[in-house]
């Protein structure tokens, strides 16, 4: 199972979506992250994040094994 999280700091709102997949999950972040302009980081444990610190956003893609 993978989780997408999508935080917008000036609304003080956060959205889940949740794929069994990772290339759809991979697809549905990517469309997001370039819709912002966001570039998508990988960390050493097959998780992804975009903006954060700075932005208004901060997306997060973690696999939940």
């Amino acid at each position: 199972m993978y989780t997408l999280t999508i935080q917008n700091f000036p609304n003080n709102t956060v959205e889940f979506f949740e794929f069994t997949n990772i290339a759809t999950a991979l697809q549905a972040m990517h469309e997001r992250c370039d819709a912002l302009g966001y570039e998508v980081t990988p960390d050493n444990e097959g998780n992804f994040t975009a903006g954060g610190i700075g932005h208004d956003w901060r997306i997060e893609l973690n696999s939940n094994f």
